[in-house]
């Protein structure tokens, strides 16, 4: 049940990955589980993608999100 509940959440930043433009609504939790996944995979740069879609206060008020982001842009050299 958790991992169905996992891919689900993958599967939501996925496509805010995709998008384009700012994102007014998401999910903490998809976007958390997302940067794990993509920080586990070393795959940064749509961590980075991601991030740079989400609202800045957003981003700057939660702890985990931000160390990850700013893990990802020391990786990438941003």
């Amino acid at each position: 049940l958790e991992a169905l509940r996992q891919r689900e959440l993958l599967r939501e930043v996925d496509t805010y990955a995709a998008g384009r433009g700012p994102l007014r609504t998401f999910r903490r939790e998809a976007v958390l589980a997302g940067f794990r996944a993509h920080h586990a995979a070393q795959d940064y740069a749509t961590i980075i993608r991601v991030a740079e879609r989400l609202p800045r206060a957003a981003l700057e008020e939660d702890v985990d999100l931000m160390m990850l982001y700013d893990a990802a842009t020391l990786v990438m050299g941003a």
